[in-house]
């Protein structure tokens, strides 16, 4: 995403995004091959939660070890979603 962003014409924007609908619909207790399988939908909310923008950039410039930076980013991505979902 980050190389999409870089690589566009126009200026890109990453946001952490997570959605919560597993109790709409289920994974399937067992993997069926056939086309048509039946799914059992059930009437629930669901839950939307956007975090802060990541700035690469910044992580970047702030990190020493080029290794960390993915971690960085999951981590502080996992934890804005942690606390805008509270």
């Amino acid at each position: 995403m980050r190389r999409l962003a870089e690589h566009s014409g126009i200026p890109g924007h990453i946001y952490p995004l997570a959605l919560l609908c597993h109790d709409i619909m289920p994974p399937p207790p067992q993997v069926e091959r056939e086309v048509g399988e039946k799914r059992v939908i059930s009437f629930h909310g669901a839950g939307l939660s956007v975090a802060p923008e990541i700035s690469f950039a910044d992580i970047i410039t702030a990190s020493k070890n080029p290794e960390e930076v993915g971690w960085v980013i999951t981590f502080c991505s996992c934890i804005s979603l942690f606390i805008v979902w509270i």
